[in-house]
């Protein structure tokens, strides 16, 4: 059953691109409704269940770990809906899917993890796989190395949000903790549209049916189930499997949108997801080492 939620996590996941570049809303606009109406529920559903007693004890005891899980988790969002907006999708998922580096070195400087002698080979490889693709200009996108910037910067905050939530778990179960992640990123989606003035409504029925799907399959059958298996699987091998979310991503903005993919692009997708290949492959596959 694990396997079955960790695979609707990423087809889920792996829509959430396709569901922003529908949109065509401001980033503001997304972030704060999805995540204001997906918490609303997560708040109906918990106070039928246990009332307001699991999230008056576990906030009133600490509240360190999952507002700053929701600090990061906003940043993150904000990046990657802005990134969908300025470049392609497959630029966008290609990018994004370098999360596991960056939370390896988290992991490394702020839990005091082992870092891998492999990361010598890991690191140039992506970096070199990054470069190549945000010298290949999106056609249809003038600002695509805006977007492939912001991109990486995601990923960067995804492995930061990631970190902090495996901290926050230790003490909350999945709903009260989704709760409080998502009344902080909101409240910060909500503060920034007010300083930038960005609106919080549109008229456009699509803005409406994007925040609908990214709060049915990203938000409830991905973040949630993703939230709910970093206490049940190894984070290696959940950032191991996200590696097929670009190649879904991809081929739903082609069968919805016609992006074509270059062969730029086909190579920069080979040497990230090489690079984060040789990270995660587990030590009990790799040649044992000749004693004498």
């Amino acid at each position: 059953m694990t396997g079955l939620f960790f695979l609707t996590a990423l087809i889920s996941l792996s829509s959430s691109p396709i569901f922003v570049k529908w949109a065509q809303a401001p980033v503001e606009f997304l972030g704060f409704w999805r995540l204001t109406l997906a918490g609303l529920i997560f708040l109906a559903w918990e106070l039928t269940r246990h009332g307001w007693s699991r999230l008056k004890s576990r906030y009133q005891s600490d509240k360190k770990w999952p507002t700053l899980a929701g600090v990061f988790f906003f940043l993150h969002l904000w990046t990657y809906v802005a990134s969908a907006q300025n470049t392609s999708v497959a630029h966008l998922v290609i990018l994004f899917a370098t999360n596991p580096i960056f939370t390896a070195l988290g992991a490394y400087f702020f839990f005091g993890e082992t870092l891998k002698k492999r990361l010598w080979i890991v690191y140039p490889l992506a970096f070199f796989g990054l470069w190549i693709l945000i010298q290949d200009k999106v056609s249809h996108s003038p600002n695509s190395a805006y977007g492939d910037t912001l991109a990486v910067i995601s990923a960067a905050l995804h492995a930061a949000y990631l970190l902090c939530s495996k901290q926050a778990r230790k003490t909350f179960e999945n709903v009260p903790f989704s709760i409080g992640l998502y009344a902080t990123a909101a409240l910060l989606f909500a503060l920034t549209s007010l300083i930038r003035g960005a609106p919080f409504q549109v008229e456009h029925a699509s803005a409406w049916g994007a925040v609908a799907g990214l709060i049915l399959f990203p938000t409830f059958l991905g973040h949630a189930l993703m939230t709910n298996l970093v206490n049940k699987m190894d984070l290696s091998i959940l950032s191991f499997g996200k590696l097929l979310e670009p190649g879904m991503s991809s081929a739903m903005a082609f069968l919805f949108f016609q992006e074509r993919i270059g062969p730029r692009t086909v190579i920069a997708f080979a040497l990230t997801a090489g690079a984060v290949l040789i990270l995660l492959w587990p030590n009990k596959w790799l040649p044992a080492k000749r004693t004498t």
